[in-house]
């Protein structure tokens, strides 16, 4: 059996503010990586173990929304061919973005985002035995109430 070692780094979380809303800014937990690995018998596709958790802080009165951009490839030993696609997901209690949608509201106080991901190469094009590391960026966008 072969193994993949990859990861999916949070490390370009991103955060925009709305000017009026600078006062009472977001705030994240520190970004954490997450491995992702190969389901058996699957070896064109990469998928989260578990997913990373980021907690993020909206204070009372502000609102705020989530998107999730497609995830990049960031290296490995071989390049994602053409028709590869990456998906991230970021769940909360209330809502689901996903890669493929625009940007989701979120709940204002504590909550904690569960963020996942899948890597699924075109059949027959499989992941070359190594490290594979993935890029997912989350944007949280803020306006004054």
């Amino acid at each position: 059996m072969r193994r993949l070692l990859a990861t999916t780094a949070l490390a370009g979380v991103g955060v925009l503010f709305a000017p009026s809303a600078l006062a009472q800014p977001v705030t994240f937990s520190d970004p954490l990586s997450s491995p992702l690995v190969q389901p058996v018998g699957s070896f064109n596709r990469l998928e989260t173990d578990a997913p990373t958790t980021l907690t993020i802080e909206v204070p009372e009165f502000v609102s705020a929304t989530v998107m999730v951009d497609t995830p990049t490839f960031e290296g490995g030993p071989n390049l994602d061919p053409g028709g590869t696609e990456r998906t991230a997901t970021v769940t909360f209690p209330g809502g689901t973005a996903t890669s493929a949608g625009g940007p989701v509201p979120l709940p204002t106080g504590t909550t904690e985002l569960s963020v996942s991901m899948v890597v699924e190469r075109p059949a027959g094009s499989i992941f070359a035995p190594g490290t594979y590391s993935y890029q997912v960026m989350i944007t949280v966008t803020t306006t004054p109430p």
